[in-house]
């Protein structure tokens, strides 16, 4: 409904849905997109590797909140997006 109503496809309407997820996953982004430190798109690389991950793998994950934040604060959304595949990665391989 919320994508036929704002006329947007279905994964535009849920983006901030995950976005929000994300951050209540990991605080510390909700504080650094609130303060001007990481941007939404960053959010976005976040919410796109929570979906992504198992869920014992998702808390491994979100215990990496604050490094991966510092990360943010200091790439480009793309730049950031290659740190989070190898954090993925490193999670996943054990």
């Amino acid at each position: 409904m919320l994508a036929d109503a704002t006329r947007v496809s279905l994964g535009q309407a849920l983006q901030p849905f995950k976005r929000a997820a994300a951050i209540e996953s990991m605080p510390s982004f909700g504080i650094g997109l609130a303060e001007g430190e990481v941007s939404v798109a960053h959010v976005d690389v976040i919410a796109a590797a929570i979906g992504k991950l198992e869920a014992t793998e998702r808390d491994q994950f979100a215990d990496r909140g604050e490094f991966l934040k510092k990360v943010a604060e200091r790439s480009t959304p793309g730049e950031f997006a290659r740190t989070v595949r190898n954090e993925m990665l490193r999670l996943q391989r054990g």
